[in-house]
């Protein structure tokens, strides 16, 4: 059975099949150096601080021997370490995790330290409402603290008017790598999402949307500097070329009514 079978065949599953806990963190990885164990860890610390049952479900996604032995004294009841014995994506790797994962609210946070983890208790105070359908994270959010090159930002902005003007999406930042989905909007979407790479956050919109999920809330997130990115011109064509593949999808009816 494939990866993409496996995590379909996960995701029909009903709430009575899976012993639910209250949220599940996915973080994919893919040999992302020392930040790994640091943000693992202090995503487990703001986890713990909350007062929700949780997981953290860590996906490499083809990495080496040493980046999964840097937190593999970590696996535990909470903590669960998934290899992909190939690199195929962030978003395949994500699809992965969140289908194996068993939260009421499943989501998923970049674990190359990028993001920083103290904004999690503002995801966790949306998941204990429980009324978003996803929460996902903006550098446009007001009270957002982003250190980001002006490249980046310049980057950012062409390619959301783009998705806007591509699927009429009207979400100020698709692509902040960190995201909640309740429960039943994910045993929806994961069955009929397929994207491998980055434009796998764009489908989840798109899939959600054609679903009539449509309960999308903002949060803020606090982005350090970086000493390197993986955003370059290559990356740039390959995530364009991934969102028109998915509006291609949208309007042949791959992503069903």
């Amino acid at each position: 059975m494939s990866e993409d079978e496996r995590a379909s065949g996960l995701a029909a599953k009903s709430n009575a099949d899976r012993r639910a806990v209250d949220v599940s963190v996915v973080l994919p990885f893919y040999n992302p150096g020392p930040l790994l164990r640091p943000t693992v860890l202090r995503t487990l610390e703001a986890l713990e601080a909350s007062s929700l049952s949780y997981e953290v479900v860590a996906v490499s996604d083809g990495s080496s021997e040493a980046s999964v032995a840097e937190i593999s004294d970590l696996a535990s009841e909470k903590v669960r370490i998934v290899r992909l014995g190939l690199n195929q994506g962030k978003g395949a790797a994500v699809r992965l995790g969140l289908a194996l994962s068993k939260g009421r609210y499943r989501g998923f946070m970049d674990a190359d330290g990028d993001i920083d983890p103290t904004v999690l208790p503002i995801y966790l105070a949306h998941v204990r409402a429980g009324r978003a359908d996803i929460i996902y994270g903006s550098k446009r959010h007001p009270d957002s603290d982003v250190v980001y090159p002006l490249l980046r930002r310049w980057y950012s902005f062409v390619f959301q008017r783009f998705v806007r003007a591509l699927f009429r999406l009207h979400v100020p930042d698709t692509q902040t790598g960190i995201k909640f989905i309740r429960d039943e909007a994910l045993l929806g979407i994961l069955p009929k999402a397929c994207e491998v790479g980055f434009a796998f956050d764009v489908e989840l919109f798109v899939v959600a949307l054609k679903l009539g999920f449509d309960g999308f809330t903002e949060a803020p997130v606090v982005i350090g500097r970086r000493v390197a990115s993986t955003i370059d011109v290559r990356a740039i064509v390959g995530i364009i070329t991934d969102t028109v593949a998915v509006a291609r999808r949208l309007r042949s009816g791959r992503y069903g009514v």
